[in-house]
């Protein structure tokens, strides 16, 4: 959680699988569609709730606007994955690329285009996201109500909000710039600043103590490559 911007987790999981004998622009394609696919999914709860409820309240629908400017985005970047003209444009432009850089990126545009021929692969990853991005929503309602006596209708249009800075490349691991945007969201929606000020630093506790169990885990798995490299050596002498 201390790399930069909350995407640096990805490079770091690009480069350790990409090790495994997978090609590197297959990673970063994968993990491009995860990303676009999870915005579009936490996307998904506020704008549902604007467009399909009635009794959303002003505050709410104001932060409705910046949301729609993040997603339509992300919707026609999936389109141009997807269209055989776009991709053969791109292909066309990574020529003018140094070579390696040339060969990577069309590569990753063939990639990102073989997800259209996987339909039902690429609905079922939606799902997942859909499902997961509901729980984290969920458990962050339960950490914001622990506080204040906020409504479930603006925790779903907070999260976003924190979800998309997070990612800004001014932060490492989107500290400060998340917990300061959730400090004025909040106190925009009419919650008093000091409350607001605790549960930032509280939702930080949580996603501190979330990554000292993804740090447990990585060091397990360090531990297990370094005995199984050991185990080769010797069994080579």
């Amino acid at each position: 959680m201390f790399l930069p911007t909350a995407i640096g987790g990805d490079v770091y999981r690009a480069y350790s699988i990409s090790k495994s004998e997978v090609p590197l622009s297959q990673v970063t394609s994968a993990i491009i569609m995860e990303r676009i696919l999870g915005m579009l999914s936490i996307c998904l709860f506020p704008l549902t709730l604007f467009f399909f409820v009635d009794d959303v309240d002003s505050s709410s629908r104001a932060l409705i606007t910046p949301l729609l400017f993040v997603t339509l985005p992300i919707v026609l970047l999936m389109m141009m994955f997807f269209n055989k003209s776009t991709n053969r444009l791109g292909v066309k432009l990574a020529r003018i690329l140094p070579e390696r850089m040339e060969k990577f990126t069309v590569s990753l545009l063939d990639t990102a285009f073989a997800y259209r021929d996987s339909p039902s692969n690429l609905s079922g990853a939606f799902i997942l996201s859909v499902f997961f991005q509901a729980s984290g929503l969920f458990a962050s309602f339960m950490i914001m109500n622990s506080l204040i006596d906020i409504s479930f209708v603006h925790c779903l249009f907070v999260i976003p909000y924190l979800w998309i800075v997070s990612m800004i490349p001014i932060s490492l691991g989107g500290l400060g710039v998340r917990e300061g945007s959730l400090i004025v969201l909040l106190v925009q929606l009419g919650y008093p600043e000091d409350l607001a000020l605790s549960v930032s630093i509280l939702m930080l506790i949580h996603l501190i103590i979330q990554g000292f169990v993804g740090w447990i885990v990585y060091m397990q798995k360090g531990l297990q490559m370094s005995a199984l490299t050991n185990l080769n050596t010797n069994s080579g002498r």
